[in-house]
């Protein structure tokens, strides 16, 4: 029917606003969409100062697929460091890095277009990718996700959304 609901939207999540459906101290990423998809459960979560790609499903099973470390679903990222990375550190990096008592590795990291690094990772865990340079003495200064498995951000404007079909 024409009313239906898709089952996927993507969302381009700018900084400033957190994941969850409410917080009375920060503005919630769902004020930015129509309220038909205010109960979509998001596939992804984003640090508040982190934006990007976000997809959003009406399907609860579908989130189990994409987010279990089982299923190692790449997912892509453009990041910014407050200083020139040096690249006799990617080795390190791409090896695995111990971070409070935990292992953060990567699949990918090339240099980017802008002085950007654009880094894969398949697994992720709590601020992943700013505890890996935190560890290594850089500040990510920006962190955009572009790409959740084949689902990529495009150049979908910072705040919007796009059904699919």
């Amino acid at each position: 029917t024409e009313n239906k609901k898709p089952d996927f939207i993507l969302f381009n999540k700018p900084k400033g606003y957190t994941c969850s459906k409410a917080d009375p101290y920060n503005q919630v990423f769902y004020d930015l969409l129509p309220q038909k998809f205010r109960k979509y459960y998001y596939i992804g979560r984003l640090d508040k100062e982190s934006r990007g790609l976000m997809l959003l499903t009406s399907k609860p099973e579908l989130v189990h697929q994409f987010e279990h470390p089982s299923k190692e679903i790449e997912k892509s990222y453009l990041v910014q460091l407050d200083k020139p990375f040096d690249r006799k550190l990617k080795n390190k990096i791409l090896a695995g890095i111990s971070e409070g008592g935990e292992f953060l590795r990567t699949k990918q990291l090339e240099k980017s277009d802008f002085g950007l690094l654009e880094i894969t990772l398949n697994e992720g865990k709590k601020r992943h990718i700013r505890r890996i340079f935190k560890a290594l003495g850089y500040v990510v200064t920006d962190l955009q996700r572009i790409r959740i498995g084949s689902y990529c951000l495009g150049s979908l404007p910072e705040g919007k959304w796009k059904a699919l079909k």
